[in-house]
């Protein structure tokens, strides 16, 4: 009988004991599930081979641990400065592995982030996917539910950028129809670009024939000019020759304009184009390269403005703007050379007057 009793003791503890830590687990469980933290799944554990260390950091329990990557989103999305979070995703991204990607791209799925912390997650990745296989990436991007400004904004640098390397393969790539998250202008526009860099005419202007929206196109084929100019100068003028005559003129004037900062004298010559074209661009873009000029020389940009046979507002307006870079930079020197204008007679108050109401 005494043995019998110091038997039935011990069981009788053993069951208390075990009702105990059930007690203590599942109140445990309860806390993680009200404390507005998600609770990872057993699944996401990673094993523990035999033979391997586990530190005091990464000793917990089966299914309280996030992979490491959730991990890190996690310690980012606590980043006090919102406007840091980007810039921190995309660093987490920069030698990512493919598998990386596609984690991340997972993890924008889970609606417990923020919808703009998500958009933000999507863009990393893609902009990562983009490094690895550009192909995919693009076709991948078209087809998310990345927002559409982020969505617009990455293509555009994406297709360009490709564009500059492999213009004739992006060309292919639009041409099967394919990219119907974003306008085929946007995508269009792209390849005017990235072409232009590459040199690639033939493809510009095919690219630039299959543009519809007029705004957009115009401002393709103006960065088309400027980067031909920089990067191409030998074949711009052959290149010019090819446009309708409305496009020759925006040509030429994005290509003065360009031209200020390399060579002033053929700046000088395209603005002779355009006035002897009678082109509605030249007055914009004789203060344009007047500007250009007075923030490396004003002297002489304004010996050339007092030169030139301008009238009326015009006039008034490339004098204002010429003299404000010029008091920004030597303000005694400018006021000199103006009243030396006015004992010469060259210039009045008046003018002068009506000039200082618009600085």
């Amino acid at each position: 009988m005494h043995i019998s009793v110091v038997v039935s003791v011990a069981v009788i503890a053993a069951i208390l004991l075990g009702l105990y830590v059930l007690k203590e687990s599942n109140q445990q469980e309860t806390e993680g599930r009200t404390s507005g933290q998600p609770v990872p799944s057993v699944a996401e554990e990673p094993d523990v081979q035999q033979g391997d260390s586990v530190t005091a950091k990464d000793e917990v329990h089966v299914g309280q641990r996030r992979p490491p990557l959730s991990q890190k989103v996690d310690a980012i999305q606590q980043e006090p400065d919102y406007k840091e979070r980007p810039g921190m995703l995309f660093d987490l991204m920069l030698e990512a592995s493919l598998q990386e990607v596609h984690g991340l791209l997972a993890l924008s799925e889970d609606v417990t982030y923020s919808v703009g912390f998500r958009d933000d997650m999507k863009a990393a990745a893609f902009e990562r996917w983009y490094q690895l296989d550009p192909v995919a990436a693009i076709r991948a991007m078209d087809a998310s539910t990345l927002s559409a400004s982020q969505k617009n904004s990455r293509m555009e640098i994406f297709l360009e950028d490709w564009a500059g390397r492999s213009p004739q393969d992006v060309a292919a790539l639009l041409g099967q129809g394919q990219l119907t998250g974003v306008s085929s202008d946007l995508t269009y526009g792209a390849l005017v670009r990235g072409s232009a860099k590459n040199g690639d005419l033939e493809v510009v202007d095919a690219a630039l024939a299959l543009m519809d929206d007029p705004t957009l196109r115009f401002y393709a084929l103006k960065s088309a000019a400027r980067v031909l100019q920089r990067d191409h100068a030998d074949r711009f003028e052959g290149w010019l020759v090819t446009l309708p005559g409305s496009d020759q003129n925006t040509a030429l004037a994005e290509s003065a304009w360009m031209l200020a900062d390399q060579d002033m004298d053929r700046a000088l010559l395209g603005l002779d184009q355009l006035a002897a074209r009678g082109a509605d661009e030249l007055p914009v873009t004789r203060l344009r390269v007047a500007v250009k000029w007075a923030d490396k020389d004003p002297v002489k940009a304004a010996n050339w403005v007092a030169a030139q046979d301008v009238t009326g507002e015009d006039r008034e307006i490339l004098f204002a703007n010429v003299m404000r870079v010029w008091i920004s930079k030597d303000q005694s020197a400018a006021v000199a050379w103006v009243e030396s204008l006015i004992e010469k007679g060259e210039i009045d108050e008046a003018f002068m007057n009506r000039v200082g109401g618009r600085l």
